[in-house]
């Protein structure tokens, strides 16, 4: 008898947890490698509403979801800790190409019991009304829809009640691709992320890849190392060959005119890659780092007119002029702004540099200033007391 009823309820579990199965809302669901994102979709059969579901880790700081292949076009969702970091905040953004998406208030949804905050893991679980089609793209209800993801990544902490808070340029970011038949299902009325039906059960019908560095960030990237280096190291080094190394160096004057030179075609180099990348972006000419550094790779031909005409007038008189001051003076200050300029374009919304690289750059640009600036002052005193007849103009 205790063997029958022991049977009977084998029976009976394996019956309930068959159909369980059956009756399960169908999703679509992706994990990238580690699993520090999972997102997951439902379409019910019924209304025009889409289920969603994000689970991710807290020490991300911040995790993006979009619909789309890429940012230009997507429509995304945030996910953060709220303010006192004992709830989730879910913000829709769009976005417009490699920049920090801007919130979107006509994308109406609810969040749904199950979100929250275990642990190191946020879940997001929504249902949203109008993310069937947006300006900019739609979600296929069909085929095969393409979806971006991106976090944050170590060192990023956020914590805010604010849909628009600003976030910086993600560390790690990646692309996926669910098949929407499979989460085609569902009378829309439910919860279908109940239970265990949700996106942390690993791929369903969800395929996706690491996301290369982007031709677009590839680009940024040459542009910042030319602009850089032209203008913390080289500008500062070309001077420094006719102001400071003049007497040691045989043909200083022509040395110093051809590195000058080719410091000008790297900068034009440099710039035409920014205004590129600038229009990709959708963020051509849209700061003061993009005009103010226009207007300084202008000024340079202005500083070579100056400095042809300082010449001309010393060969006749062997005395400076006031040519010669205004060439000295006005290249210090190009390069000094250029340099200035350029931690300008490290900031946030242009190439979100981390706090180690701003540093480092900082910490560059002011030991070459000093170490000029030095180097100039004991120039100057050792000109005083050198004859004419042996300088260099």
């Amino acid at each position: 008898m205790v063997a029958l009823r022991s049977l009977w309820l084998s029976v009976s579990v394996f019956a309930t947890a068959v159909l369980s199965q059956t009756t399960a809302v169908p999703i679509a669901s992706y994990c990238n490698s580690d699993k520090s994102v999972c997102a997951a979709v439902n379409i019910p059969n019924n209304g025009s509403s889409t289920f969603f579901q994000v689970t991710t880790s807290k020490s991300n700081g911040w995790t993006g979801v979009g619909i789309g292949s890429g940012m230009a076009g997507a429509l995304i969702f945030l996910i953060y800790p709220n303010e006192k970091g004992t709830d989730v905040m879910v913000s829709p953004r769009i976005g417009t190409g490699h920049v920090e998406p801007q919130y979107e208030s006509s994308i109406k949804y609810q969040v749904m019991q199950g979100t929250g905050i275990s642990g190191n893991t946020l879940t997001a679980s929504f249902i949203c009304f109008n993310c069937r089609q947006w300006s900019g793209g739609d979600l296929t209800t069909t085929g095969s829809q393409d979806f971006i993801y991106a976090i944050g990544g170590s060192g990023v902490n956020i914590q805010s009640n604010d849909p628009e808070v600003r976030i910086q340029e993600h560390q790690q970011n990646g692309f996926f691709a669910l098949d929407m038949a499979r989460a085609k299902g569902g009378d829309g009325n439910s919860n279908p992320f109940s239970g265990n039906n949700g996106a942390s059960n690993g791929n369903s019908g969800g395929t996706g890849t690491s996301a290369p560095t982007s031709k677009a960030d590839r680009i940024l990237i040459a542009h910042a190392v030319i602009m850089a280096f032209t203008w913390v190291i080289l500008f500062p080094l070309g001077a420094s060959v006719i102001r400071i190394l003049s007497n040691r160096l045989p043909n200083a004057l022509l040395i110093h005119r051809s590195l000058q030179s080719l410091n000008f075609i790297l900068v034009i180099v440099g710039m035409a890659l920014g205004i590129w990348t600038s229009g990709v972006n959708g963020t051509h000419f849209s700061s003061f780092h993009q005009y103010f550094g226009v207007i300084l790779v202008a000024l340079i031909p202005v500083q070579a007119a100056l400095g042809q005409m300082h010449h001309m007038e010393f060969q006749k008189t062997g005395k400076r002029s006031p040519y010669s001051y205004a060439h000295i003076w006005f290249g210090r200050t190009v390069i000094l702004f250029g340099i200035i300029n350029g931690g300008i374009g490290l900031g946030p919304g242009l190439a979100d540099a981390s706090g180690g690289q701003i540093a480092a750059y900082a910490i560059i640009a002011i030991a070459v200033i000093a170490g000029y600036t030095f180097a100039s002052y004991q120039a100057t005193r050792n000109r005083s007391v050198t004859p004419m007849s042996v300088r260099i103009g």
